[in-house]
């Protein structure tokens, strides 16, 4: 019999140790921290609310993942619009940002201004200034500042030293976004989210 280390419980390790599962012949350990398993999308309760601290919704363009999935964690499809409020111009735009959007925003004139400026990232140390020299100063305050440090709970976004992770190489979205736009996009029924398959 082979054996398994799995280190964390989360979505991807309990998937692993899933599968491992599944082909049978392994003896597998899985060791988390936490108190539960889940990980970020393990679902907690406020006030009767249920919520995560990671995301909830499920996005994949692989159908078999997809019907895998929903074979445990029974999954309600919808359309779904990936936008986001800008707080400043008191509009919802599409996320990630896109081309399309930037016509549509009061300080227009001063983002294209600063794209025709952008140097690109080679030389950024962090991701504030990968950001800004992706798409400019105007476009990092609106999208990213506030966001990236409510997400990694941080003062400041010059602390975070690696980045490349985001955004894939593309930091302005033209035409269809394959990833989010032809995508299967689902929620759990459940109130309690995917804490049944980790169960």
């Amino acid at each position: 019999m082979k054996r398994a280390l799995i280190i964390g419980g989360g979505f991807a390790g309990c998937a692993a140790a899933h599968q491992l599962a599944l082909m049978g012949g392994w003896n597998v350990t899985l060791i988390e921290s936490g108190p539960r398993l889940g990980g970020g999308v393990n679902t907690h309760w406020y006030g009767g609310h249920p919520y995560t601290f990671g995301p909830r919704h499920f996005l994949t363009q692989n159908e078999r993942i997809f019907e895998f999935l929903n074979t445990h964690v029974p999954l309600r499809c919808l359309e779904h619009e990936f936008i986001t409020y800008v707080e400043r111009d008191q509009a919802f735009y599409n996320f990630p940002i896109h081309k399309d959007d930037i016509s549509r925003m009061p300080d227009r004139d001063s983002i294209h201004h600063e794209l025709h400026r952008v140097q690109g990232v080679k030389n950024a140390k962090n991701l504030e200034e990968y950001w800004i020299q992706s798409v400019g100063k105007t476009l990092y305050e609106k999208y990213i500042d506030g966001y990236s440090k409510k997400m990694w709970m941080i003062d400041d976004n010059k602390l975070i030293d690696d980045y490349g992770w985001s955004p894939k190489g593309v930091a302005i979205k033209e035409g269809p976004r394959a990833a989010w736009d032809l995508a299967i996009s689902a929620y759990p029924y459940a109130a309690n989210g995917y804490d049944d398959y980790f169960d």
